[in-house]
């Protein structure tokens, strides 16, 4: 494999943002198996849905993508990864 370093940007694509903001949209919570609000069998769900409404809601994907991409990015195979 080659070690050439290329640059690249993230892409923002508004149809897999939709698709994004759709799935999201469509979590349906359940209760944990000791409770919502523990973290004993996994992730806890009263946390896991308030990320995924924040993530729908407040997050500005766009403006993180072109946060990223203002800065130089690059990407090269080191180590055969």
């Amino acid at each position: 494999e080659s070690s050439e370093v290329i640059p690249f940007e993230i892409p923002y694509r508004e149809e897999e943002w939709s698709d994004l903001q759709r799935r999201l949209a469509q979590y349906r919570a359940t209760r944990g198996l000791s409770g919502p609000s523990t973290w004993e069998y996994g992730v806890n769900s009263t946390f896991l849905a308030e990320a995924l409404d924040f993530w729908r809601t407040q997050y500005d994907w766009k403006e993180c993508v072109s946060s990223l991409n203002s800065i130089p990015q690059y990407k090269t195979v080191i180590l055969g990864l």
